[in-house]
């Protein structure tokens, strides 16, 4: 057994292997992306990666943000006109009507900044077991404490369906 030395100038350099950084759940932005897309159809296709980044930097739960998008455009199935024609993912409306964006990609942060403002401006709890239902109050009807049970119960349905987490009792009861 001979020992031959090895000069720096011979030795193969470290291969830098970045740090694994998770961003919500124990998965990186990548992996959450797959896993919405899993959930998209329609227009709303490939576009995980986008409505995950636009999630985590502006603090809205992606999961409830694409449970509206699918519910409100209805791309589960066949997207609506106004998803299509409009690049309106989330059913806003404005002072005119329905809300039309330049691009899908605009709509779909136009909508997470909607779900954002609505959450911050009514200290709604994502986390909480009432907060579809705390969010439906000023999404569907525009003020506090009115919720909508039938539209709490699809978005919480959509919701669990991506996540694969069963729905609460207490919720399909309701209905």
């Amino acid at each position: 057994n001979k020992v031959v030395e090895l000069s720096m100038e011979q030795t193969p350099q470290s291969i830098y292997v970045p740090p694994r950084v998770e961003v919500y759940e124990g998965m990186t932005l990548e992996e959450l992306g797959t896993k919405l897309d899993r959930s998209l159809n329609g227009v709303l296709s490939g576009k995980g990666n986008l409505i995950a980044k636009t999630c985590i930097d502006s603090g809205v739960d992606p999961y409830i943000a694409v449970a509206i998008m699918l519910h409100e455009t209805g791309c589960r199935s066949r997207c609506s006109t106004l998803a299509v024609k409009c690049n309106n993912v989330g059913g806003q409306r404005g002072y005119n009507g329905w809300l039309k964006y330049p691009t899908l990609e605009a709509g779909i942060i136009g909508h997470v900044i909607s779900v954002k403002a609505i959450l911050d401006n009514y200290n709604i709890d994502t986390t909480s077991p009432t907060a579809i239902s705390d969010l439906s109050s000023i999404y569907v009807n525009g003020h506090p404490n009115n919720p909508s049970d039938s539209w709490t119960y699809k978005v919480t349905n959509i919701k669990s369906k991506i996540t694969g987490a069963e729905v609460a009792r207490t919720i399909l009861d309701k209905n």
